[in-house]
């Protein structure tokens, strides 16, 4: 990686030294990949949102040392934000969702978020049954 090129932890793209302060103001990517990741992976495999490295972005002056140690603190954060397969592996989305079909963690993993709604559904629908009470008399009726 040249000198001047810093990774950006929440996409994991490479911009110019110059150029990454107004792509991280704008945020188009990362509102992006949150909509792509909803629309495509199903919620149980959603990652977290990604954090800012700990170290202090490099100035135009800093080392290459500095640069590189930047670059894999940002590209750490941007992979534990990646969406997680029941498996461990982390994808890419649209990657994921093609792994889903053959997995048999994720399988199973699906089964019991599927088991689990399924258990909400049914006992919301059993909790909350609509009781309507008589305006004149006052009693409940289910």
């Amino acid at each position: 990686v040249s000198r001047s090129i810093l990774v950006r932890n929440s996409c994991g793209k490479k911009f110019s030294y110059a150029s990454l302060p107004s792509h991280q103001r704008d945020n188009q990517c990362v509102e992006a990949e949150t909509r792509e990741v909803k629309r495509v992976v199903p919620s149980a495999f959603w990652g977290t949102a990604p954090t800012p490295p700990d170290i202090e972005m490099p100035t135009e002056d800093s080392s290459p040392a500095e640069y590189e140690r930047y670059n894999r603190a940002a590209r750490a954060t941007y992979q534990a934000s990646m969406p997680t397969c029941a498996c461990g592996r982390k994808f890419f989305p649209s990657s994921l969702v093609k792994h889903i079909r053959h997995c048999n963690a994720a399988e199973k993993r699906m089964a019991a978020v599927r088991i689990q709604s399924q258990y909400r559904a049914h006992q919301a629908r059993t909790r909350f049954r609509k009781i309507l009470v008589c305006y004149s008399c006052g009693e409940q009726f289910s």
